[in-house]
């Protein structure tokens, strides 16, 4: 339950964009490897996802991240899509979790190439549905947010996926947003979030997996 103005309803917000979305990830047809690091997230969107839990809404960032950064990017970005109505200031909903879903995939998007696939959800980045504005505070685009901690997932035993999923986010803004920082010029970041992937890639729990390219609609 939630409350509006007083009122409790009995369904949480935007529940019919949250089956949506389940639907759309369809995490069984992904070919996730057993034991695979991302089953988590999407094992638990599955079972249930209320977007005014804070921790469905920690799986659905996950799930979001994993998809862009292991291939099903069309996933990724209709779910973004799904979810473009859904206001800033919406009760019990920590919007910054959807705004977040926003930029990855913009910017994963444009880094495959897929430039008017992605206009839509740089524009909800930069204009999110709401009043007041959602905005994101000056740090988030000076590069003070990247995790510069060392990225060997095989003989780095406080390696953390957390941290390179922060980091893709983080770097993503840089990147969709531009940067205040001279430091931080798009080749640089680009060249740091392939830097994260990397590593990732590498971790035995969190590899890439084979399956059939799915196209953008």
């Amino acid at each position: 339950m939630y409350e509006i103005g007083g009122v409790v309803a009995r369904e949480h917000p935007y529940s019919d964009v949250a089956a949506e979305v389940v639907r759309i990830i369809d995490w069984e047809s992904l070919g996730v490897p057993p034991r695979h690091g991302s089953l988590v997230s999407f094992r638990s969107l599955a079972k249930r996802f209320w977007l005014n839990s804070t921790p469905d809404l920690g799986h659905l960032i996950t799930a979001i991240y994993c998809l862009c950064v292991y291939g099903y990017l069309d996933r990724a970005r209709r779910v973004c899509l799904a979810m473009s109505d859904i206001r800033t200031k919406t009760p019990g909903v920590m919007y910054g979790y959807i705004h977040d879903c926003f930029t990855v995939t913009c910017c994963f998007l444009e880094r495959a190439g897929y430039w008017e696939a992605a206009k839509p959800l740089r524009h909800l980045a930069h204009n999110p549905p709401g009043e007041p504005d959602y905005q994101l505070g000056d740090a988030a685009f000076d590069g003070t947010m990247v995790n510069f901690l060392p990225n060997d997932p095989v003989n780095d035993p406080y390696w953390s996926a957390y941290n390179v999923f922060q980091n893709i986010s983080n770097l993503s803004v840089l990147l969709v947003f531009g940067s205040t920082s001279r430091k931080f010029p798009p080749d640089r970041v680009a060249e740091l979030l392939d830097s994260n992937l990397a590593g990732l890639y590498t971790s035995t729990k969190w590899k890439p997996w084979p399956h059939p390219e799915e196209p953008i609609a």
